[in-house]
Order: C-alpha cells, then structure tokens, then sequence
C-alpha cells in the first residue's frame, strides 16, 4: 500500500459522508450555491483559499513544497450539478430536492476531489508546483459551464487537467482510459413539424403532423448509414415526441428533439445534412412543412497521450495493474473537451458497480455507485497528480 492509499483511508468516512450529503442535497446546473458553499467550506477548514469561478463554482490551489524548480500548475476538475430526475434509490442519502438527482455521479465527483484536498494537503512535501482543484457548475445543459471556468482565467499558466467520471458499467476496482477518443460530441436538434388540424373521422381534410413526424422517427437511424463513413462511430437518438392534445383531433404541429454523437466534424456535419433532407421529403410526402434546428455542444473528449500515460500508471499503483483498462471510445458528451482545446488533459473512468446495488446506468433514477469507488477514485487522482508533478 502507498502512502497515499494510507492517507485516503484515514479520510474515506468522510469522504463517503460528503457524497452522500451531496447525494441529497442536489442543485440544477448554475444555480449549486449550497454545494458551493459546502465545498468552501471544508476547503477552508484545510487553510486552503477557495474562490468562486462561472458563478457556483469554486477553484482552489494546493502549493507543493518539495524542494525543486517545478513550476507546473496540474489542474483536477469536478462537476457539481444534478439531473432533473426524481430520485428513486430506497437509502437515507435519498435525494431531499424534488425532482433532482445526482443521477451521473457528480456527487461521488466532488466528493473524490475534496478528498484529493485532504490527501494532498498532508503531503505537500511529497510534490512540488501546484494542485489547482476546480469545482464546474453547470456541466449537464449545452454548451457546459467549462467555458465559464476558462473565461474567469481558471486555466492560466495550466499545465495539463485531468478528469475522472464513476461508471457503473465498469465493475469496482477498475479504471477505464484511452490514449487518444474517449468520448463523443454530442449535439442536440430539435425538428418542428406543421400541417393542418382536422377531425379525426375526416383525415383527408388534414394534414397529420404526428405522421409526419412518426415517420421521420422511425426513418432516423437510415440517416447515419447512408450519409457517413461506417468506420466512423455515430449514434442519431431521440428523447422527444410530442403531438396533439386531444384523441380525436389530427394535430397540426409535432416537435421532435434529440442528439446526434460523433468523434469527427465531416461525419457531424453529414448526419445533419441527411438529417435536414429527410425530414422535408417525409413532409412533402403529405403536405407538411418542417424547420430543423441543431446546437452544437462540446467537441470530444480526445485524451493525451502523454497524461494518460501518467493517468495509468497512477492506476496500475493503486488499483494493481490488472485493474487498468484501455477501453474504446464512448458516445457520452463531455464538455472536460472545451478545457482539451486548450492545453493537454485526460479524462478517467473508475468503476463503480457491483452486481448488488450499483447496476442501473447514469440518468436512471435508480443510479447509485459501489461506495468503495470513492477511495479508488481518489487515491488515483491523487497519485496521477504527484506523478504529473514530479514528472
């Protein structure tokens, strides 16, 4: 066992106690104020001088003192905000706010980082340069608040940030990583369909917006095979479907909304155009008119190579090295890219399921980590950054 493991043992009561305070207490994205000032909070109690960044944000610095002339600035960012779904897990750490849950494990996130302070705090000795702790608000909605973080100079003099997310789908005790694409773009369109309300016992005199769009619906997945590369990951998804209000009146307009993930900018760009072809032929087929309207959202998550070097070997001490895992890439959006497009990071994944409780995938109700994925998680942020550091 490393002297960090040893550290993160000392603390991992806490540190499960804080995830399952922030389990309970969760906040929409740029409105995390009461977990702003918890994490304040238990960071000041370390002598260390956090300040706000992107509104409900926190930064912090940890200063190295061992001797050297290290000037690096290794930056580890947490997100903080929740997901509008009601929390369905049957435990006391059951969410308090209606309609709110940390159903990706952002709780689990900042618990890990708190905990990354704490450790580290105690060693400084241990590194030189400085441990810059980032706190994001506002990751789930389009574009993500990581340009926020950027525009209140969060990333001056940055050397290279990592990232970590909690994955039920990777068994506790793993760790998932990539030299290179690790996660999707993802981009959302939202189509509004137009026809003409009529009464249900005379179709002929209306032009059913819901067949249109059912159509176009079940048309999509077509669009990625015929208009890109095969050999380039793409997933065209719908979450959205609504048309009429009453059973027996043909509804005049239906609004469909979805996401479109991809790795390349062609490949985005041809699911679009297919798309915006589709949906108006589908239309004109009956008479109907379309808009289609598209957000684009982060660029993917492509790691260093470099960093993630560092990110495996810090895995491979506190894991083993049976536990390190290069996986492929997942069609999960991140907005951990937008701090990519200006200096060297990687993002980790660190397992937390288990065949018991920890089963249920990210934005179900029902989704809860292996709680023993806090300590993991946070003796390898905590040992990467040492290596990064004394690198």
């Amino acid at each position: 066992m490393t002297g960090i493991q040893e550290l993160v043992r000392n603390h991992e009561t806490e540190i499960i106690e804080l995830r399952r305070y922030f389990r309970m207490y969760p906040e929409p994205a740029d409105e995390e104020y009461n977990t702003q000032r918890k994490i304040k909070e238990k960071l000041t109690q370390l002598g260390l001088e956090p300040v706000s960044v992107a509104g409900a944000g926190v930064m912090a610095d940890i200063r190295g003192q061992r001797p050297g002339a290290s000037a690096k600035i290794i930056a580890l960012r947490a997100n903080m905000d929740a997901m509008q779904v009601e929390d369905e897990i049957d435990r006391p750490c059951q969410s308090q706010n209606y309609g709110w849950c940390h159903a990706a494990g952002h709780d689990g996130h900042i618990a890990i980082l708190l905990g990354v302070a704490k450790v580290l705090t105690e060693m400084r000795r241990e590194f030189s340069g400085v441990v810059r702790l980032l706190f994001q608000p506002g990751r789930e909605p389009l574009p993500g608040g990581a340009q926020g973080v950027i525009e209140d100079g969060a990333l001056r003099d940055v050397t290279a940030i990592f990232g970590m997310h909690l994955r039920s789908d990777l068994p506790v005790g793993a760790l998932g990583y990539s030299r290179g694409r690790m996660m999707a773009e993802s981009d959302e369109f939202t189509v509004q369909v137009r026809g003409k309300e009529g009464d249900s016992s005379a179709p002929c005199q209306a032009v059913s917006a819901l067949t249109a769009a059912a159509q176009i619906v079940a048309a999509l997945p077509q669009v990625a095979g015929q208009y890109t590369n095969p050999l380039e990951p793409s997933v065209i998804s719908v979450g959205m479907l609504q048309a009429g209000e009453s059973f027996h009146t043909i509804p005049a307009t239906a609004v469909i909304r979805g996401t479109v993930r991809t790795f390349d900018q062609a490949t985005r760009d041809q699911i679009f155009a297919g798309l915006e072809r589709l949906c108006h032929a589908l239309c004109g087929a009956i008479s109907a008119e379309c808009t289609v309207n598209k957000t684009f959202g982060c660029p993917p998550v492509i790691n260093d190579k470099q960093f993630a070097s560092v990110a495996a070997a810090a895995g491979a001490a506190v894991l083993g090295q049976e536990a390190v895992r290069e996986i492929p890439p997942v069609m999960v959006g991140d907005d951990f890219s937008t701090y990519q497009q200006l200096i060297p990071g990687v993002m980790i994944f660190i397992g937390a399921g288990n065949r018991d409780n920890a089963i249920y995938p990210q934005q179900h109700p029902r989704f809860d980590i292996d709680e023993a994925a806090l300590r993991m998680g946070t003796g390898v942020l905590a040992e990467t950054v040492v290596r990064a550091q004394n690198s």
